[in-house]
């Protein structure tokens, strides 16, 4: 599933996909709700040539698919990624190759030669009027005399023959300059939302993580949305807590791209688990495109995938077992009572995590293979009197057990925060490593108001899931690959009730 690209077309959704080893084809699947899909096999198989991210687009009466590819160039051991192929297609499942005449490579007048000329998204330069043509956004680097750009721009009649364009203006004020990969850029209420990504500790964001640009105009000036910088990725560096293969080297999340709906914008990417390897690569669960009233970009909660519930497991919070403290005692407290229960830990002031915090399990193993889906409200509570400037914030999340006494939390922070914790309790104590962090600068969730109910929706199978807030992605993120199929909940430092919860296995993909 590496490096997806959605569309939809007469009521079916049509996901296309690189097929990794040995970068020569395409793999295609079709769903009817953007849930349960079909695999369709390689559309296009056995290419005579490097096939890389592809971008899908309807052109006119036709639809046209360009992918990035290698020119055969190269210096020393190092081959050039500067080409751009194109085909087409009437039916989205047979696909001709247009030619070597259509081929794309880096128009030396703005853009490095020796540089990337790799996949291209593509939108009509006037809504519903095709015959105004098309812009183009690629993966470009532009040449020594247009520095600090990161992407090349093109324009085309019928998005067959195209034209290089001088690259898009930036203005990065006081942020970094870097060099990224485009995902997409789309036109929503007559400003332009550009997505890129990029890794390497881009401003503290070591996994793989897409960031949001916006212009009033097609070629810029782009402005990175640093209240909203980071669309999704993870924070910390993997490899520096043990993990290996793709994990170490790309982290949790790819490339975000946009793609269009029926009616509707959505946003795709995969997610990449690293237990299994390099192959072990997942499609991520669509997400709606959020604008909101401060004009910045946001991952949403896209309701197509309530067609991921089937059967409901009932939940009875009366049975949920308490396994951190083993013994209750006054400041650390489980009351339920109908579908409400009421966790708390001994609040502190100075010292974080010195209440100890308070965890239990839900009643009966979920089927981790099968995937759970597990919804209903939290709210954060103060406990502390008095108006205080050291203060610690109080946190309440989710516990992944994997084993007895130890799992992963994620948990929100009424300060501003979420945090993804790998933690032990096998000696009576709490302990933490911190794994992710969501704050300052993040479209995601960071934290969760005090003293306010808020929906969460957690999706879960085998060893990823995802985490949503009042409808906004929280993150994505993996758990053990040996799951015990025991969620619970988690308080610390304060507490929290958490109301209405119920939860729905799966149903099969």
């Amino acid at each position: 599933m590496w490096d997806p690209c959605v569309v939809w077309h007469g009521g079916t959704y049509c996901l296309f996909c690189e097929i990794l080893r040995p970068h020569r084809s395409m793999w295609m699947a079709s769903s009817a709700d953007g849930v349960h899909w079909k695999p369709l096999g390689p559309v296009i198989d056995n290419a005579p040539f490097i096939f890389y991210k592809m971008f899908v687009a309807r052109c006119g009466d036709r639809w046209l698919l360009n992918h990035g590819s290698l020119s055969g160039k190269h210096r020393r051991h190092v081959r050039w990624n500067d080409t751009l192929r194109f085909w087409a297609s009437d039916d989205l499942v047979h696909w001709t190759y247009l030619g070597e005449q259509f081929d794309l490579h880096p128009d030396p007048s703005w853009y490095r030669e020796q540089g990337r000329c790799d996949h291209m998204y593509m939108i009509p330069k006037v809504e519903d009027r095709p015959d105004d043509g098309y812009w183009g956004y690629c993966v470009a680097t532009p040449n020594a005399v247009e520095p600090h750009k990161t992407l090349g721009m093109l324009e085309s009649v019928d998005g067959v023959d195209w034209r290089w364009l001088p690259p898009p203006a930036f203005d990065w004020g006081c942020g970094p300059q870097m060099y990224m990969e485009v995902g997409g850029c789309e036109r929503i209420d007559g400003r332009y939302y550009l997505i890129q990504g990029a890794r390497f500790g881009y401003m503290g964001h070591f996994g793989y993580s897409t960031f949001t640009f916006v212009a009033d105009q097609p070629a810029g000036p782009f402005r990175p949305d640093l209240e909203a910088y980071r669309l999704c990725g993870n924070s910390h560096d993997l490899r520096q807590l043990g993990y290996s293969g793709k994990l170490r080297n790309i982290g949790v999340q790819d490339l975000v791209s946009f793609g269009r709906g029926d009616g509707e914008l959505l946003l795709t990417n995969c997610m990449v688990s690293g237990w299994a390897g390099v192959e072990d690569v997942w499609f991520a669960p669509i997400k709606k495109v959020i604008v909101d009233g401060g004009g910045h970009l946001r991952m949403g909660y896209w309701q197509g995938n309530e067609a991921l519930k089937d059967r409901e497991i009932p939940i009875d919070l009366a049975r949920c077992e308490r396994v951190h403290p083993a013994i209750e005692d006054v400041a650390h407290t489980v009351r339920a009572v109908g579908n409400r229960i009421e966790l708390t830990d001994r609040r502190t002031i100075y010292n974080r995590h010195a209440g100890g915090g308070t965890i239990v399990i839900l009643p009966d193993c979920f089927d981790m293979r099968a995937g759970v889906v597990l919804e209903g409200t939290l709210t954060l509570l103060d406990t502390s009197e008095g108006e205080l400037t050291h203060r610690i914030p109080v946190s309440a999340g989710f516990y992944f057990e994997e084993s007895p006494g130890s799992g992963k939390t994620v948990l929100f922070e009424t300060l501003g925060i979420t945090r993804i914790d790998r933690v032990d309790y096998g000696s009576g104590k709490l302990a933490f490593v911190r794994e992710d962090t969501t704050g300052s600068g993040c479209a995601t969730v960071a934290g969760a108001a005090e003293g306010r109910a808020h929906a969460f929706r957690l999706l879960l199978r085998l060893d990823m899931f995802e985490l949503y807030l009042n409808e906004r992605l929280v993150q994505a993120f993996f758990i053990s690959p040996r799951p015990s199929g025991r969620l619970g909940l988690a308080v610390e430092d304060g507490a929290c009730v958490f109301a209405g919860v119920r939860a729905w296995r799966m149903t099969p993909l």
